[in-house]
């Protein structure tokens, strides 16, 4: 992972509360998950006090809050740190995209191809309009 935030040490953290988060997706052991899911949290929270009026570097946390949430299958919490991130940066394609995963967890096919239909639009990187084109092929084939 690249550095997300302009601070080392802080890109370091948000790197860290993303492992943990990510090594709470396979775990099956509840109490632990959670625990791992907790201090992801706490340590995005940190920053996020730290970055609240730094932008981009405030996207990045909110996105990472909205993604332990969704994960944690918290959609309400989810969304609203999403929709924080969307007052930020209105119209951003990664944001988008994430509105279209929201909606995708939620089998809201119809309202999740929408949001990838904009973020292909809006986005610049090649790499990122073809994986969204993959997730429309996905969803429609259902």
């Amino acid at each position: 992972m690249t550095q997300l935030l302009k601070n080392k040490v802080d890109s370091h953290l948000l790197k860290k509360a993303w492992d943990l988060d990510q090594q709470a997706l396979f775990l099956a052991d509840k109490k632990r998950k959670n625990k791992l899911w907790v201090n992801s949290l706490l340590i995005c929270r940190r920053l996020l006090r730290k970055y609240i009026e730094k932008s981009p570097e405030n996207l990045q946390i909110l996105s990472k809050i909205y993604l332990i949430y969704l994960h944690q299958a918290k959609f309400i919490l989810a969304k609203k740190y999403l929709d924080l991130a969307n007052k930020k940066q209105n119209n951003d394609s990664i944001i988008l995209f994430n509105y279209g995963n929201y909606y995708r967890a939620l089998n809201k096919s119809r309202l999740a191809i929408n949001y990838y239909k904009k973020a292909i639009k809006l986005s610049n990187e090649k790499i990122f309009k073809d994986e969204l084109k993959r997730y429309l092929k996905i969803l429609k084939s259902k």
